[in-house]
């Protein structure tokens, strides 16, 4: 499994592999990455998408949570379908992800969540837009 930036040309492939409906949440997605307000990362099973999160660089999306860790990017709305799941390797009978942000403010932190997969990913804000 591949984890990159979303780009323009990614997003019909989301919506016919991952759909939204009309609530389109690709589009919008895509369109604050291209605001520089997010960044849309999208996981491919050689060329198809299997799953999607958005990392909120202005913070989270809900106040109380903001208010708690103010400094603190959000990571939204991460998800993996079934099928992107099928090659991966399992600890003591349990799969295993950990999402880490190391951007260096005290609240940056590391979460871990069992029953998925063992692949670590790191992403780090690019200075320019996508789309730029």
């Amino acid at each position: 499994m591949i984890v990159r930036e979303c780009r323009h040309e990614d997003v019909a492939a989301l919506e016919r592999q991952l759909p939204t409906g009309r609530n389109r949440y690709h589009d919008d997605r895509y369109r604050r990455q291209c605001e520089g307000l997010s960044t849309y990362l999208v996981a491919w099973q050689g060329d198809v998408p299997v799953g999607a999160g958005e990392v909120l660089w202005q913070g989270a999306k809900e106040p109380e949570v903001r208010d708690r860790f103010p400094d603190c990017p959000e990571i939204n709305g991460a998800a993996v379908t079934g099928s992107g799941w099928a090659s991966t390797t399992t600890t003591r009978g349990r799969r295993r992800s950990t999402v880490g942000s190391d951007i260096g403010t005290p609240t940056a932190g590391t979460s871990t969540a069992t029953t998925t997969s063992t692949t670590t990913a790191s992403v780090t804000r690019s200075r320019t837009p996508a789309g730029s």
